[in-house]
């Protein structure tokens, strides 16, 4: 019993007995198939075809690697006392959302009462030598004072106002508020007794390793701030697709637990050396979605789509069918006629097919359905036989 898939199928094959006319490829040096297949109006329908135009820039290959989520380092801050003290008190908890110079530890430090000191000590003197400055300059001015004695009075004006300021900035290092320096200025009698270690970007508290009565002797990280708003993904790239990736190349993130959510990124550095181990590179790609539940350590798959060659055409698995040793496209030669075209084509990649000839410019392929041609074309030749 004849077997039917489409209905109304129409078959133009070569006569029997009949020796087919060889015709050249394209650049593939392959002899290319005459036979064809043409569909009835609901065959076509069933068989769900779908075509575009053979364009290099059209279809691009992709690459899969794994990648990890990290922050972007310019967004990220670890946050010390900076001087040697206890802690008194602790304002943030892990998860927090922070503002800039917004206070997350206050440490008791001595170091705060000299360095005020200091301050009161050199505004005072920056005072009395910007004084004797003007009293010279008014002596010049009568002339009764000597220009050189003018010009030591400007320089000792000056050596004094740097060390006012320099110990105005020094309160302002140990997290001292401007009202705080303000009334120091003022003459304020009591010394502010703290130090206030103050967040110095927006963004969320990742880690506190501050304790109540913890002892410091400076240089110990206390609050550690993330901004995850803006996010890297680290990628390993392997030393063979080096050539394809490069700065601008786009990706496609998804992470285990949200399969059906796609974080799109771009990369923006690859780096030039490559692990003599493991033979890849690391490629940072940023993560355009803003607000994505995506955290730092996470893991997570990177689809990379490649830059297209020059001389390879890429074109999606499924229109690319094996017959024997033989690889075929679908071209649309008519309204519902279809003829194969012998490829020369490598190896799958990701989804796509390099083919390296074969294939007209411009020529409409079959890129969904081409197993249903397939599977015409081998029915209809059998019965030929």
């Amino acid at each position: 019993m004849r077997r039917h898939v489409f209905p109304l199928l129409l078959l133009v094959l070569a006569a029997p007995g009949c020796k087919r006319p060889a015709q050249s490829v394209p650049d593939a040096g392959t002899e290319r198939r005459s036979n064809r297949v043409e569909l009835s109006p609901e065959g076509f329908r069933n068989a769900g075809i779908e075509t575009a135009p053979v364009d290099r820039a059209r279809f691009a290959p992709r690459l899969v690697v794994p990648a990890s989520i990290e922050p972007d380092p310019r967004n990220v801050a670890r946050v010390g006392a900076r001087v040697a003290g206890r802690v008194a008190r602790i304002h943030v908890r892990l998860g927090d959302t922070v503002k800039r110079d917004q206070p997350l530890v206050e440490v008791e430090t001595v170091e705060i009462h000299q360095v005020s000191s200091e301050f009161l000590v050199a505004r005072a003197r920056f005072r009395e030598a910007r004084d004797a400055l003007e009293r010279q300059r008014l002596l010049v001015q009568e002339r009764v004072g000597a220009l050189q004695d003018l010009r030591r009075a400007e320089a000792q004006a000056a050596a004094a106002e740097a060390s006012y300021r320099e110990a105005e900035e020094h309160l302002r290092f140990l997290g001292l508020s401007e009202r705080e320096v303000a009334a120091i200025k003022s003459g304020a009698t009591r010394l502010p007794e703290r130090s206030i270690v103050r967040a110095p970007i927006d963004g969320r508290v990742a880690s506190v390793s501050a304790a109540l009565g913890q002892v410091l002797t400076g240089p110990e990280d206390l609050v550690t701030i993330v901004d995850s708003d803006k996010l890297w993904a680290t990628l390993r790239i392997s030393e063979g697709d080096l050539g394809a990736v490069g700065a601008g190349t786009p990706a496609t993130l998804r992470v285990p637990g949200q399969a059906d959510r796609a974080f799109e990124a771009v990369v923006e550095v690859v780096s030039d050396l490559v692990d003599p181990a493991t033979r890849t590179a690391e490629a940072r790609a940023r993560i355009l979605d803003g607000g994505t539940p995506l955290r730092p350590g996470m893991t997570a798959v990177a689809t990379l789509t490649l830059r297209p060659s020059d001389d390879v055409l890429w074109l999606p698995a499924e229109a690319v069918q094996s017959r024997g040793p033989e690889r075929i496209a679908f071209v649309r030669v008519g309204d519902r006629v279809f003829e194969p075209r012998l490829l020369v084509a490598g190896p799958e990649r990701s989804g796509f097919v390099p083919v390296a000839g074969g294939l007209d410019a411009g020529v409409e392929v079959v890129v969904r359905g081409a197993f249903a041609l397939r599977g015409e074309l081998d029915r209809a030749e059998l019965e030929s036989d």
